[in-house]
């Protein structure tokens, strides 16, 4: 089987969920990192150190996040570059 890059594999018609939930999923993110940023603080106030930790945490979480859906799709490892 070839290698196929992320957009390849979710230009599919047939994968266009995955693609939906993957989507949903960045954006959930997201949401997460504004939540970090602000630290939950009642005075909206941006927290540094909250933004990297979870500018951090959410990059390994939606590379994690990217390399199932690349293996739910295509049935095999994210090759090396």
């Amino acid at each position: 089987m070839e290698n196929k890059t992320l957009t390849e594999v979710y230009s599919k018609a047939s994968n266009r969920f995955a693609k939906i939930i993957y989507i949903f999923l960045l954006l959930v993110t997201l949401f997460f990192i504004y939540l970090f940023t602000i630290g939950l603080n009642s005075n909206y106030r941006i927290d540094w150190k909250n933004l990297i930790t979870s500018l951090i945490i959410t990059f390994i979480i939606f590379e994690g996040i990217k390399r199932a859906f690349y293996y739910i799709t295509t049935k095999t490892i994210i090759p090396k570059k």
